[in-house]
């Protein structure tokens, strides 16, 4: 699902271990994608006051960064988590797409005037 800003995507993960959330940050461009992420990271507090507590990965070793919520010990297999599951993820999309809204905006009309 789209953010609003290229390259920057709410995403839905669903795994034999987890179910998960996150707002994934994947220009071309590695510095970019720190750039976007460092300005989410100032706003913490009030991005986790929507959403709750997220995990921060800024994934220095990689060009991409991403930023999650995580529901564990949950199936994609195991049809008794799947309601769990589902409600976790419409719930967290949600605040997520609350909280980023405009934070990625504002990063956004930043970037093209540095461009």
């Amino acid at each position: 699902m789209g953010a609003g800003l290229s390259g920057v995507g709410f995403n839905f993960v669903v795994s034999q271990k987890y179910a998960r959330t996150e707002v994934y940050i994947s220009r071309p461009n590695t510095n970019e994608n720190k750039f976007i992420f460092d300005e989410l990271l100032k706003q913490k507090n009030k991005i986790e006051a929507v959403t709750g507590d997220l995990e921060w990965e800024r994934l220095n070793e990689g060009k991409s960064s991403r930023i999650k919520q995580e529901l564990n010990d949950v199936s994609l297999y195991e049809k008794k988590d799947w309601e769990l599951m589902i409600n976790f993820m419409v719930e967290s999309m949600s605040t997520l797409q609350a909280a980023f809204k405009n934070p990625l905006i504002n990063i956004g009309i930043e970037l093209k005037g540095n461009l």
